[in-house]
């Protein structure tokens, strides 16, 4: 990838103000829940942990996986070794991460590790871009992107028959896909020069269908205008968006088309993860806008937001994992 094309390299610190930078854009039209206050503890999910990278060294470019618990406290590091690791989803305790851990800086394969770090696996031998893998809910089959001849492809990886199976190729910018609830169908991002676009991939048909688009109107546009996807409902995805000159998580309707604030929050928001039962959401932000992103919780029933995860170092891209 082009190293100016930092959409798909969100580990290089160098990255970090974008969720800062002003941009004139299409500006969601409502906010979906009142804002919060950053004082309450809503209740934990003891059977859940979270996950999340670290920046342990800026000038060596290391960035390291940790868990720790539900409420933030007993923090582990999974990675202790140089160079990059980055978690992007998980699936029965196990953390699905890309790593550059035996190969040149940068260069990404796709990993499995066990909550205790001890268990590594190498699941594939073909090279992955800086993109976000997602598991099918029946735990056997990941969509993800690969790299081939100079484009990143969306393909399904079937771990049981250790196969692929191509569903797009030739595309040079695509990345980021995730599945919905019941496996059906992926959202996928799609960049071209002018614009950043959200689609969607239906798997038993083969058909693909563009549910919104941003246009750069502007050379000045920094950070994501649609960021990695995730899946709210059957009808609704969410992602990180520009809106106000800053960096909120945003919602699609896929029936209206209509996109708005997902909390109502006034800060800044970063990479997330919605809990499955649909009350918690974690999140990085800069929320005193001083460059040092940590970890919050934000209780969507309540709208209580407190932090998890608060310490001198950078940490972003937090996603929930089953005990």
């Amino acid at each position: 990838m082009s190293p100016g094309f930092f959409y798909l390299q969100p580990m290089k610190i160098k990255l970090l103000p974008l969720f800062l930078m002003a941009a004139a854009c299409t500006q969601p039209q409502e906010e979906r829940q009142p804002q919060a206050q950053e004082e309450a503890s809503p209740a934990q999910e003891p059977e859940f942990l979270i996950a999340y990278n670290v920046l342990e060294n800026q000038e060596a470019d290391n960035y390291e996986v940790y868990i720790a618990d539900a409420n933030g406290l007993n923090a582990l590091n999974l990675s202790n070794q140089p160079g990059v690791d980055w978690v992007y989803s998980s699936h029965e305790g196990r953390l699905l991460m890309v790593s550059d851990r035996d190969t040149n800086h940068r260069r990404y394969f796709l990993y499995s590790v066990s909550s205790d770090g001890k268990d590594w696996k190498k699941l594939l031998n073909q090279e992955l871009p800086d993109s976000w893998v997602s598991m099918h809910p029946n735990g056997k089959t990941l969509a993800l992107c690969l790299k081939e001849d100079g484009s990143q492809n969306l393909a399904l990886y079937h771990l049981e028959k250790d196969s692929l199976n191509w569903l797009i190729q030739n595309e040079t910018k695509l990345a980021d896909p995730v599945f919905n609830m019941d496996g059906s169908r992926i959202a996928y991002r799609l960049l071209t020069n002018n614009t950043e676009e959200l689609w969607v991939y239906e798997l038993e048909s083969g058909q693909t269908e563009r549910v919104y688009q941003r246009e750069k109107t502007s050379q000045k546009v920094s950070g994501y205008l649609i960021g990695p996807p995730k899946w709210l409902s059957e009808n609704e995805i969410a992602f990180i968006g520009l809106d106000q000159g800053i960096h909120r998580i945003l919602s699609l309707n896929l029936s209206t088309k209509q996109v708005s604030r997902f909390t109502g929050d006034d800060g800044v928001e970063g990479w997330f993860d919605v809990h499955p039962n649909g009350n918690l959401l974690i999140f990085d932000s800069d929320r005193d806008q001083k460059g040092n992103y940590n970890i919050y919780q934000r209780n969507l029933e309540t709208g209580e937001v407190r932090p998890l995860v608060q310490t001198e170092k950078i940490e972003m891209g937090p996603i929930f994992l089953k005990k």
